[in-house]
């Protein structure tokens, strides 16, 4: 009998450690689980901080690209207009000499 209750308190012995060890470990597994959500969380915020900084960059160089081609093109049509203005100036002359010739005629 003795014997018996030696091996029941020996088993109920090994069952609490083991379930403290049980506790212990899912106590550990739940602690790096809430760590590695947290270091997830960190990574995704440093990638989206990361990802803002280039949209920034890329709308800044899109920004200065369009305003050189717009002042590219500004500069373009104003020499167009002073070379047809200069052209349109000849001919009126020319046109003016004709007129006048027909008129001494």
């Amino acid at each position: 009998m003795e014997e018996r209750e030696a091996k029941v308190k020996g088993r109920r012995k090994a069952f609490q450690e083991s379930t403290e060890v049980y506790e212990k470990t899912v106590v550990e597994i739940e602690e790096r689980l809430k760590s590695a959500r947290a270091h997830s969380e960190e990574i995704k915020e440093s990638l989206k901080h990361e990802a803002l900084k280039e949209k920034e960059r890329m709308l800044k160089e899109i920004n200065t690209e369009y305003k050189s081609q717009v002042e590219k093109a500004r500069e373009e049509l104003e020499e167009q207009t002073t070379n047809l203005r200069r052209k349109l100036g000849a001919e009126a002359e020319i046109l003016a000499e004709r007129i006048e010739q027909k008129l001494l005629e």
